[in-house]
């Protein structure tokens, strides 16, 4: 999916991506987790508020 966007940003890849991104000569981004932030990622979108867990992963 990374590959259908025209400038591809991995965030804090986990190791397997991290290397296909090496490969792909994608760029890496290293954030630092906030002190005291939220553990539950956002939603991206409206979208992602209106779907059911189920079909979220969750």
């Amino acid at each position: 999916m990374l590959e259908a966007v025209g400038f591809p940003v991995t965030v804090n890849p986990e190791a397997r991506l991290s290397a296909i991104a090496r490969r792909r000569g994608w760029h890496v981004e290293h954030w630092a987790k906030a002190e005291g932030g939220s553990h539950r990622p956002l939603p991206l979108g409206p979208f992602d508020v209106k779907r059911p867990k189920a079909v979220m992963g969750r």
